[in-house]
């Protein structure tokens, strides 16, 4: 009987077909400077060989097949749910991690224990992977940034499980914002943080959810909610919250009323 090796850092990756960029994706895991990683990957939908993809490139991990009816937010709490790790670092099956990501993340973390998540810069490549700029954010802009909008990068981000545990996941109520709404609620409780070396090549296409899907109101009511808690705790003004939040929402409605016509 084996026992399981235990690891740092599991790498959640959730991917559907047809994933045209997912063996690039494991190829940058398979280059990271560390070894103390784990990957949970969660095919939603069709399956179409992509366990085999992941088998023959990752073959010690953990591969969790989720029915395609079930929603985003469903697959990404699953994921979690089989994490074990200390830390948890998100990514895409259209994106790159650079080489020095998971160390580099992991070592910010072990430094800043109140720090429950940690981004990093990224570099934004197209379809064929030439690079169209490279994000110059400081690292003490994400708090103030985040009151206006979402400015962290979904699979730049590596989590404290701990964290993530205490927040209950991402929210069901946050269809297609769940990343965002995740963030302001750990900023209730937990330091936010970013590395300012871009740590992830991001791939813009046209098929990527944040281009085609609409976010619904009752997302946008659940962003609200926890914009108004972060102000709270952190004794600021809920009418400055609310104003922002109103802000924010132009587009979002913009958006909803195009998908209409």
């Amino acid at each position: 009987m084996t026992s399981t090796p235990i690891t740092t850092v599991d790498v959640l990756l959730p991917v559907r077909l047809p994933a045209p960029w997912l063996e690039e994706t494991l190829r940058g895991l398979n280059a990271q400077t560390t070894d103390l990683w784990h990957l949970v990957c969660v095919i939603h939908g069709e399956v179409g060989g992509l366990d085999a993809l992941v088998r023959r490139l990752v073959p010690d991990a953990t591969i969790v097949f989720v029915p395609a009816e079930k929603s985003f937010v469903y697959t990404l709490n699953l994921g979690l749910s089989k994490c074990s790790a200390k830390y948890i670092a998100r990514i895409d099956a259209d994106d790159i991690p650079e080489p020095t990501r998971i160390m580099s993340q992991s070592q910010f973390l072990d430094a800043h224990p109140k720090v429950g998540l940690v981004s990093s810069n990224v570099t934004w490549i197209d379809s064929n992977g030439k690079v169209i700029r490279i994000d110059q954010a400081s690292k003490h802009e994400i708090l103030r940034g985040l009151r206006w909008k979402n400015v962290v990068a979904h699979p730049s981000v590596m989590m404290r499980r701990q964290a993530v545990l205490e927040t209950n996941g991402y929210s069901e109520k946050a269809t297609h914002a769940e990343d965002y709404e995740l963030w302001l609620r750990l900023a209730t409780t937990w330091e936010l943080a970013r590395i300012e070396s871009p740590l992830i090549r991001y791939r813009v296409h046209e098929n990527q959810v944040t281009k085609t899907k609409v976010i619904p109101s009752k997302s946008r009511q659940a962003i609200l909610e926890a914009r108004l808690n972060l102000a709270r705790t952190r004794e600021e003004s809920s009418l400055a919250a609310r104003l922002r939040h109103a802000i924010w929402s132009v587009p979002q409605n913009f958006r909803s009323l195009r998908a209409k016509h």
